[in-house]
């Protein structure tokens, strides 16, 4: 036996669930329900249930072909990805505090020299460093 096809819909007392419309005249009574609330939470898990179903599919085989390429788990393919994220982070803020001592000694540069040119990439580094 299958459960009724979808879409289900929330009847307009809100207490029942109803099947899918079709040619006879009384709709197919899915499950009389306390309140609508709960007869708008059952109708949209229900209607939403084959969709969700392929795409968790479609996620684990996209994660079995990804353990197949790197032959290995998950688990360790994921873990050596955030070390190498942690790494990226620790070298972009070395980067950043790099780009903030040059600023400041170009802006320096520029007090003993009285050129506006260093104090310009000054400001552009100042500008990018605050985005």
């Amino acid at each position: 036996m299958q459960h009724t096809q979808t879409p289900w819909r929330v009847g307009d007392a809100g207490h029942t669930v109803f099947g899918p419309k079709r040619d006879k005249p009384s709709p197919e009574i899915v499950a009389p329900v306390t309140n609508k609330a709960n007869a708008e939470f059952i109708v949209k898990a229900c209607n939403e249930y084959d969709k969700m179903r392929e795409l968790l599919d479609r996620a684990a085989n996209m994660l079995q072909d990804m353990e197949a390429e790197t032959g290995s788990d998950m688990n360790n393919y994921l873990a050596t990805w955030t070390e190498k994220l942690e790494e990226m982070e620790r070298k972009h803020t070395e980067v950043r505090k790099l780009l903030s001592r040059a600023a400041d000694t170009l802006q320096d540069m520029e007090a003993e020299t009285d050129s506006d040119m260093n104090n310009s990439l000054a400001m552009e580094i100042w500008a990018f460093l605050e985005e």
